[in-house]
Formats: structure tokens, sequence, C-alpha cells
């Protein structure tokens, strides 16, 4: 390293009182310094004792943040001296201004990680705040610092402050007519979504690498307060998240709707285990348990998806999953237990197979089907209705074995099929499309043709082609 000149006292005095108390004096010394034997002198004088605050200018009316040229010749010495710099950071007192704490921020993303850890309750302080404005992306890079250095619980402690879950405030909606209704807006994180997704994707990946199966606790800690705080207080007791609405599959699918950072843990979770499974498959067990064990209900789907991407790992725990009836009836677990049952049911032993198939020959409650359309038509239906609504039942059940079933069940399959046709997307509980059209019964040209009195006879005596939408929930 480059043998820097440690200044005398008589230097360090001349170049103090040449600052003579004039900001751009100082901005100018701070970063034209490149000399790190200067940081001891200087602290000696108090020049790292006051970092400026956040101020109110009421004659702009605008709040002044200051930079500091002090932190910022820090930041820079960090590469030379990083032994000194974290001392000296250590004895800043505690800021508001973001400046300075992004300037110390530098600073420790230059250091060693058994350097930089000493400073992670500074920067805990700096984000524990409800709304961040600290670039997330040197955040982010402070736990892949931490992590990848071996500082494994300092790293999982930052991490959970960062991604914190925060309620979204109570909302009391007031309709006319109607009663006062209390709800909560969507959980918020620090910083807006598409950070919180950035840390997930680009930083959490180095914690789980170091830390493991304590990685993917602490995201489904977070995944399990993200969904609590949704609920109403009267349902946080059931496990019942609603997840397979808005979240069809625990993959990637074009299907998932954009459901803020419950949405982004799922996928954190789900990326999290199948990691840490490739990287030691003897972990699957564990991690299995450890997501059943959860309340809620995506917790289990996401571990019926882990089983099928690692099927290797005993097929007594997928039999006993694929045999169990609360699984298999249960809609909210549809998506992923008909994928697991197409991938390995070949893999059961007859009895096994026997019992699935018993399950299907049993039907679906009779009573959810005259409940479902009595609410939609009004009427309950006849018994033919829930016949024709069971067999429909037992064919899409059937579709996802449908090239492996013994032959007696395929000649089943094939004449429901005759019925009632393919069925589409059997492995959704609901599933949407959407279409443009139909065409215009009239053009904008006929339109202004025509009369008040002719547009609203059209319009009172026009009846729509039908077409086909969006499904419906199914049974």
């Amino acid at each position: 390293m480059r043998s820097w000149k440690k200044p005398t006292a008589e230097e360090v005095d001349r170049a103090v009182a040449l600052l003579g108390g004039y900001e751009q004096h100082y901005r100018y010394f701070f970063d034209k310094l490149a000399n790190p034997e200067w940081i001891a002198p200087l602290m000696s004088k108090g020049f790292f004792s006051n970092p400026p605050e956040v101020r109110l200018d009421d004659s702009q009316r605008m709040v002044v943040t200051p930079p500091w040229p002090a932190s910022r010749y820090l930041a820079r010495m960090v590469s030379l001296v990083p032994e000194v710099v974290v001392r000296v950071i250590l004895k800043i007192p505690s800021t508001k201004n973001t400046w300075v704490q992004e300037d110390l921020l530098d600073a420790a993303l230059g250091m060693p990680a058994n350097l930089a850890v000493q400073l992670v309750p500074k920067i805990k302080e700096w984000i524990n705040v409800p709304r961040l404005t600290l670039r997330s992306d040197k955040i982010g890079s402070s736990i892949s610092l931490l992590a990848r250095g071996g500082e494994i619980p300092a790293a999982l402690d930052l991490a959970g402050t960062v991604l914190a879950v925060i309620p979204g405030e109570e909302v009391t909606i007031d309709l006319p007519g109607a009663e006062i209704y209390k709800t909560r807006r969507d959980p918020q994180a620090r910083f807006d979504n598409w950070y919180y997704g950035e840390i997930l994707k680009k930083n959490f990946p180095d914690l789980v690498e170091a830390a493991g199966v304590k990685a993917s606790e602490l995201l489904c800690d977070l995944l399990y307060t993200a969904i609590q705080v949704r609920r109403k207080e009267s349902e946080q007791q059931e496990p019942q998240d609603y997840s397979h609405i808005w979240r069809h599959a625990i993959e990637d699918h074009s299907q998932n709707q954009t459901f803020g950072i419950v949405g982004l843990l799922i996928s954190a979770v789900r990326d999290a285990v199948v990691n840490i499974g490739r990287s030691d498959p003897g972990k699957i067990p564990q991690l299995i348990s450890a997501l059943e064990n959860r309340k809620w209900y995506v917790f289990q789907r996401i571990a019926l998806h882990l089983l099928r991407l690692f099927p290797e790992v005993g097929l007594p725990l997928i039999a006993e999953r694929l045999t169990n009836r609360q699984l298999f009836d249960e809609s909210a677990f549809r998506h992923e237990y008909f994928l697991l049952l197409r991938s390995q049911f070949t893999k059961l032993d007859a009895e096994q197979q026997s019992e699935i198939l018993q399950l299907i020959e049993t039907g679906p409650d009779t009573k959810i089907i005259h409940d479902d359309r009595k609410e939609i038509s009004g009427e309950g239906p006849s018994e033919e209705d829930i016949r024709k609504g069971v067999e429909f039942w037992q064919l899409e059940h059937l579709a996802p074995l449908k090239d492996v079933l013994p032959e007696v069940w395929k000649r089943r399959y094939k004449d429901l099929v005759e019925k009632f046709g393919e069925p589409e997307h059997p492995e959704f509980a609901s599933y949407s499309t959407s279409w443009v059209g139909p065409t215009s019964p009239k053009t904008s040209d006929d339109l202004r043709a025509m009369s008040a009195e002719e547009i609203i006879s059209f319009l009172k005596s026009w009846k729509p082609q039908r077409t086909t939408g969006a499904r419906a929930l199914k049974v």
C-alpha cells in the first residue's frame, strides 16, 4: 500500500485555520483530501462529531438535507484504512440526514464483512422508519456482503428489519343504506414493492446460500405476517387464506395476479426452499415439515410444489399426501395436488392408486353443488342437475390421469368426455380468459345517423350472441 505522510500538528492547525468556517472551503478540502493519515487528527479536532441535520427552510418552504463532505471523505478512505474508518463511524452521532447515511453505508459496503457487521445497529436505526428514502440497492447489497462474509446472524437480523411487513391502515367504508364495514389496506414495506422484490431476487439468495433453512424460515415468518394482517380478526384463526384465487399457481404462471408484497414473498419462499433442496436434497423432509406446520394454506401448497420438483426424496411422503382426503377435496390445493398426482400416480402401489380412484368414485359433497346452484339461480337443482354436476366433477378429477388410468377407468373417462367434452384447464379451480370483442353491431356512422329514439329502441331489442368468457369457480 502507498505510504502516506502523517501531517504534523502545525499542518493540521494551519489547514483548519484556512478553512475559516466557510462551507465551500470545507467542501473543497475534503473532496481533494486523499491522505487517510488525516483522519485521526481531524477527528481529534471534532470534524466527524457534528453531521449536518435536516432542516426546514421556511423561506423556500422546503426541507433541506445538506451533504457532509466529511462523510464522503470517510467513504473514499475505507478502501485504504477500513479499521480506522469503522471506528470513526461508530463514534458519529445518530443522524436522520440521508446524504450522510448513504455515505456511511457506502463505507460499510467497502469494508470486509467482519468490520461491516459492527455497523449493523446503525444501519438498522437508519432503515427502521415507516418509509425508507435510502437507496434500496445499497441496503440489499449490505445483506449480501454480510451473508457472503459469514456474518449470518447479523445478515438475518438486518434482512428481517429491511423486509419487515407493515400492516396497511384501517379503512372504514360507510355506504348509504349499508352497514359500516371496516377493512385494512394491503400490507406495505418500507419502500416501493418493486424495490422490495429486487432485494428478494438479487440479495436474498446470498442469504439462502449462507444460512439455508434459517433464511427460508425468515421468509416464512414474513409471509405469515403479511397474510395475517390482511385477514379480519374473526378470520385469523382459520387456515384458509384464499391464495388460490389470486395466486392460482405456486410456480410462475399467467393466471397469477400481481398482489403486492404477499405475492413477492410467496415467490421468495418458493425459490428459497427449491434452492435449498437443490443444494442439499436431504433437507427436503425438514422443509416440508416446516412448511406444513404453518397455518395458512399457501404453505401447504408450496410443500406440494416442492415434492413435485423433488420426488426422489421418498415416495412415502408423496403417497401420504396424495391419499389425504383434505388435500384431495380442498379446492385451495387443487392446482398443486393435480400436478403432483399427474407426475407421481404411476409410482404409487396398486392399493394407493385404488384409494385415489375410490375418492373420485365417491365424488364431491352434493350439498355443495346444491348450495352453489341455488345461490346462482335462486332455485335448487334437480336430481339430474346434481348427477351431471357429480359426473363433470369426476371428469375433471380423472383428467390429470387420463393417460395412465386402468383400462376400465379409461373407458369411463372416454364416456364422460363424449358427454361433456374434454375439460379445459382441469388443474385449476377457476380459470380466467380475456378476449377482444365482440364486434359492435352498429358502427359509429350508423349510430350518428340514428335519432335518440331509434337508439333507445335498438338497445331495448338487441340481444347479444352467445360467447364464452371467463369461467366461474368450479366445485
